[in-house]
């Protein structure tokens, strides 16, 4: 068998790293110094994978399906700090992200607009800014799944959210630990604005100072489902 091929991956993804650049598309082996120059290259159903603890500050925007962006570190997970647009965006369906830190001062720190089955999985997500802050904000997607994630969601205005579902449904929120603490009022672990059939299972959600979950519906059809759920004050 021709193994060049491969042999040539490996050489390139390994000067990469001695250079610097540790973001890596797996299937080419080719690297680069952050998220968003990594997406830029990839082709649909690659994996894109950080092989460093490192902090990053950027605004990813994740427009081609099927991407898995995770990390291999053996230490902590890398982290990304958003700017003032938020920290990741993702415009396209079938997307996996896992093993990350994600920070955000400005907008939600994971934004999923109008896609479809989204994996986001083994997450820490912080927020805190002078406005309204989102952990996770889903705006019109379905089928997507988050699990094993933290979110402590915080700011000094209204308006604080761990998850905001809108107009989505079908979703899955499982294994996870959600608070949203700000210093304002409006604080909720998760808020469904015209959102059905969502799940929230064997997680623990906490909004300070106002309610941990909270629904508004301009229908009474619209149903979420609240399956083994602690609240945390």
């Amino acid at each position: 068998n021709d193994t060049s091929g491969n042999i040539a991956a490996s050489l390139l993804f390994n000067i990469s790293i001695i250079l610097g650049n540790d973001t890596c598309i797996v299937e080419s082996g080719t690297c680069y110094g952050n998220i968003t120059a990594a997406v830029a290259n990839a082709a649909p159903g690659q994996h894109i994978t950080i092989v460093r603890e490192l902090t990053t500050t950027e605004s990813v925007l994740v427009n081609t399906s099927g991407l898995t962006i995770t990390s291999n570190t053996t230490g902590g997970y890398p982290t990304v700090n958003g700017t003032k647009s938020g920290a990741i965006h993702i415009n396209a369906s079938d997307v996996r992200l896992f093993n990350l830190t994600i920070n955000s001062t400005f907008g939600p720190a994971i934004n999923v607009t109008l896609v479809y089955n989204v994996t986001l999985e083994r997450l820490n997500i912080t927020t805190y800014g002078p406005a309204g802050s989102y952990g996770i904000y889903f705006n019109g997607s379905t089928n997507s799944t988050v699990r094993n994630v933290t979110i402590r969601s915080g700011g000094t205005a209204n308006g604080n959210y761990g998850i905001y579902f809108a107009l989505s449904g079908n979703n899955t929120v499982v294994s996870s630990n959600i608070t949203a603490n700000g210093t304002g009022n409006d604080n909720y672990g998760i808020y469904f604005l015209n959102a059905t059939n969502n799940y929230v299972i064997n997680s623990t959600v906490g909004g300070i100072n106002s309610s941990d979950i909270r629904v508004e519906s301009a229908t009474a059809t619209d149903t979420n489902f609240l399956l083994n759920v602690t609240y945390n004050k």
